[in-house]
């Protein structure tokens, strides 16, 4: 299909894009060792949300308590 191959064409000029901003903005700071530990850490950071429990502390507590 033409829009699956059009899709695909899309990604990789978005990643060559991302790619060669990254490479620049590395280039520029080479000699600013906090931008760089700063640019890679918002890079590497896990951004998938945290699931929420229905469980609490108490339940916690209560099921090692119980097992005893």
């Amino acid at each position: 299909l033409a829009w699956v191959e059009s899709f695909r064409k899309y990604k990789r000029a978005l990643s060559a894009a991302r790619t060669a901003y990254l490479s620049h903005l590395i280039n520029n700071n080479k000699n600013n060792p906090r931008f760089l530990f700063d640019t890679i850490a918002k890079l590497t950071q896990n951004n998938t949300p945290v699931s929420t429990s229905s469980f609490t502390a108490d339940d916690f507590l209560n099921f090692f308590t119980n097992k005893i």
